[in-house]
């Protein structure tokens, strides 16, 4: 398309040359065209960023998801709970628990996606399992800051992470 200044593609023509990047489990090819799109004086839509996400976060590595909903937010397009939880998996999956957290604590308010409980166990047992006990601590403190009550399966990993720090007086407590 840029070897080609005299042609006018539209958002047609993207849509359905990263459709076929996408099937063809070639995501980060279907990005680095929706970044042409601004240049040509057109928007990314939202169900289009949303597929191309979907892709990146099967296909991809999970940094290049998680930059992605940069991309997104850049083009006006706000990452929605579904689209958060996505990254989250992908981020999970391949053992980034720090940049998870970041995706929990930070971003999902930033996009006016409110994380719950769920969200906040799945990245504990990730730092209780990788023995980053620290990051425990901290993720638990920003879920009872945020004034989310915890269940009984997230007491479960908060105190089996007491106990595999050898803070039994804590788990006690």
């Amino acid at each position: 398309l840029r070897a080609a200044p005299h042609a006018a593609p539209d958002a047609t023509t993207f849509r359905i040359l990263t459709s076929a990047l996408c099937r063809a489990q070639r995501p980060a090819a279907a990005v680095e065209l929706l970044r042409c799109m601004p240049g040509l004086l057109l928007d990314p839509d939202e169900r289009h960023c949303r597929a191309v996400l979907a892709s990146l976060c099967r296909c991809a590595p999970a940094r290049d998801a998680l930059a992605f909903l940069d991309d997104m937010r850049r083009w006006g397009v706000s990452p929605s709970g579904p689209d958060h939880h996505a990254v989250l998996d992908a981020l999970l999956r391949e053992g980034l628990a720090a940049e998870a957290y970041g995706v929990v604590a930070k971003q999902m308010d930033a996009d006016g996606v409110r994380p719950g409980l769920p969200e906040f166990e799945r990245v504990l047992r990730a730092f209780r399992e990788s023995g980053s006990f620290e990051a425990v601590e901290e993720a638990f403190d920003e879920m009872l800051l945020r004034g989310l009550v915890p269940s009984a399966r997230v007491y479960n990993v908060y105190v089996g992470a007491l106990c595999d720090r050898g803070n039994l007086a804590g788990a006690r407590r």
